[in-house]
This record gives structure tokens, sequence and C-alpha cells, in this order.
């Protein structure tokens, strides 16, 4: 594909019955750009135009992120699809429904972490999408910016890298960010849903706080393993072993207050 150096959209343009309002981010498939109805109140969108110089996909895969949005495999835990066509200059675009972001630390750019108990509704949630959405497809590039929330409950953004979870239930993929990059999709090897596995154990270490960071180490440290044989071998899996990890700290919780509250009445 020959990347296209000239910007398509400005500001003010009008399209599809949208007005844009500017620029969210470039990356691997296309360039993001917030827009907004005309209606009182407005409501607001995405488009997603295939263009940028950070622009790898082709056309086709292109054709593919616009087919998975419309077909909504996880209805309700994704933004909603309002639609695609071509710009003036035969860009292809979609637009989809505007979800707020997971909160990032504006100075490291990481994700905020939370609380134990944020953590302990966020995460097992957050899993229970990615395992909706292994009926059809891996993510391959779940990380904190596209991680969005609907209502405070986790929602998956950009499908960009996805791939369809096929018969052999493999396919070759080679996109995503570095750092929560499983290696076999840095390497455009075989993956599979621990490709998402691997992103998700990153992901959780950076949300947890020092003590929680404590009782799942283990855990994260397992699924970022680079054998993905040696991960947990599904979402639900690590699912169920995070929530087992939280009893722990509950439990730990409860000793320690008990602890203090019984030291003050020896001391007292």
């Amino acid at each position: 594909m020959e990347k296209k150096l000239s910007l398509p959209v400005a500001a003010g343009d009008e399209i599809g019955g949208w007005t844009v309002i500017g620029l969210i981010a470039g990356g691997y498939s296309g360039t993001v750009y917030k827009v907004r109805d005309g209606s009182v109140p407005p409501r607001f969108g995405v488009l997603k135009a295939h263009f940028g110089a950070e622009v790898c996909a082709t056309d086709e895969d292109f054709g593919t992120e616009i087919a998975i949005n419309a077909e909504q495999p996880i209805p309700g835990d994704m933004p909603a699809y309002y639609g695609c066509g071509k710009l003036a200059d035969d860009t292809d675009y979609f637009l989809s429904e505007f979800l707020e972001m997971l909160p990032i630390d504006s100075e490291t750019g990481e994700p905020l972490p939370m609380s134990t108990k944020e953590l302990n509704r966020f995460f097992p949630a957050l899993c229970e999408v990615v395992i909706r959405l292994h009926r059809r497809y891996v993510h391959c590039d779940l990380k904190p910016e596209n991680v969005a929330l609907r209502d405070g409950r986790p929602a998956l953004i950009d499908f960009g890298c996805a791939c369809r979870v096929t018969e052999t239930g493999r396919r070759t993929v080679h996109c995503g960010s570095w750092e929560y990059m499983a290696p076999e999709v840095r390497d455009a090897k075989w993956v599979d849903e621990r490709a998402d596995v691997y992103s998700l154990g990153v992901l959780l270490r950076k949300l947890s706080d020092p003590r929680a960071r404590r009782v799942h180490e283990a855990l994260c440290l397992r699924a970022v393993a680079n054998d993905p044989n040696e991960r947990p071998q599904t979402v639900a899996a690590l699912r169920d072993e995070f929530n087992a990890g939280q009893d722990r700290l509950a439990k730990l919780s409860v000793m320690a207050k008990w602890a203090g509250i019984a030291g003050g009445s020896a001391t007292g």
C-alpha cells in the first residue's frame, strides 16, 4: 500500500453527517479523529481513516477491521458501528461510537494503578470481555489505549490487529504495541488466545498497586512467559488465578486489621 502523506481530514470537515472536532491518534491501521453529529445535545463518535505516516496495514487489513466493527462480535463491549465510506481522495474510513478511555498518567503515559477494590471489579470484567471476543477473534493488541470504559465497565476498541479464530485456532499476525506484544506476535509466528493472555499479564501488573502487585507477581510472570505453553492457557484460567490471588489479599487484609486491633488492646 502506498502511504498518503497529505492530510485528508481537518477540523470542521463534514463527513457522513458528522463534523470533525480534531485528531485523537495515529497508528498501525489508520488515523483516528473525534467527531460529533448535529443533535442537541451532540452525540460524539470516532472516525478512523486508512491514512497516516505510521500506517502499515494493507487495504485488505483495513477492510477486515471495518468488517469486525460491523459484525459486532461483542455487542455492548465494543463501540457501536455507525457505517463506512470513502473520503474525497478515495481514502477508506469508518465511523463508530466514542467511548471514554482508561485513565492514563499524563506524565508517564502509563495506566493509573487501581485500588484493590477497583481492580477486583475491573480485571475479571475485562477478562470476561476478552473471553467473549475469543469465540471469534484474538485481539493481538491489548493495551491501556485499547481498553475503554462504558459506564465504568471495560470495553475493547481498535481491532486493527485482530485475527479470526480459524479452524486450527491460529494464524500469523505482525502488529501491535511492543511492550504489550507477545513474542509470537512480534516474530509473526502462529498465534492464538495465549497472545492476549500475555498482554493482559502486562496490563495486570501496571494496574496493580504495590500490595496487589506482590500478591500477583508470580501470576504476572507466568502470563508473560516467552513460551506460550508456560502461560495460563486461556483467559478464563488467568481470571480464575487472579480471583484466587484477590481472595488471599482480602484474607491478609482482614488478618492485618485484627492484628492491629489485638495489638492496640494489648498495649491499652
